[in-house]
């Protein structure tokens, strides 16, 4: 699958990154996932995740994308509250999906629909 990546920059500093991907299968071709978010520490809690998802929805309409789905921890709030804010609402949970050495956590699938308002 290609993956699609955007970057955020302060000037010549890339300060942020989000990357996504199409799904291959051509029933599932209207759906790509949000695989990865990263802001440098110092560029946190100045809104530029929120401008780095909009980019991000931007390009997957531009590719006729219908809906954006991820996967993100349950134990991580800050961040689902952020896609909260940006519009995915929880639609699922994945028991066990990650392993922290003897350890399980549990992750959340979240989906946001592009073509309704």
């Amino acid at each position: 699958a290609k993956i699609h990546t955007l970057g955020l920059f302060d000037g010549p500093r890339l300060v942020g990154t989000v990357a996504f991907h199409r799904q291959a299968n051509a029933r599932a071709a209207h759906r790509a996932e949000l695989i990865a978010l990263y802001l440098r520490p110092e560029a946190r809690g100045q809104g530029h995740a929120l401008t780095l998802i909009a980019a991000l929805v931007d390009a997957a309409k531009a590719q006729g994308i219908l809906q954006l789905d991820l996967h993100v921890a349950d134990w991580n709030a800050p961040a689902i509250a952020l896609y909260e804010r940006a519009g995915f609402v929880t639609t699922g949970r994945m028991p066990r999906a990650m392993r922290h050495g003897a350890r399980f956590s549990d992750t959340l699938l979240m989906v946001r629909a592009l073509d309704t308002p």
